[in-house]
């Protein structure tokens, strides 16, 4: 698991949070679909557990910097932001 997380690294060390927090829902896919880590099993297994522990650990990071719990987050936002911030692709 550490070294699943350790692999996803470099897609998220550097990044500006303002960048990832206005395209939440894109930066999620950029994790889950990396072309080198895909094949792994992007939606599954080991590399799932370590997109999922990046991901929650963004929310939680989110919701602390507006001094909000997390759902006082999702539920302050804008329709629009929440839905962006969602993947439909298996809806």
């Amino acid at each position: 698991m550490v070294q699943a997380v350790k692999a996803l690294e470099p897609l998220v060390v550097g990044k500006k949070l303002d960048d990832i927090y206005n395209n939440f829902g894109q930066f999620w896919k950029t994790l889950a679909c990396h072309s080198q880590i895909r094949w792994i099993g992007p939606e599954k297994g080991v590399i799932h557990l370590a997109t999922a522990a990046i991901i929650n650990a963004l929310w939680d990071l989110w919701a602390k910097i507006e001094r909000k719990p997390l759902w006082k987050l999702l539920v302050d936002m804008e329709p629009e932001k929440l839905v962006s911030v969602m993947d439909f692709r298996y809806m």
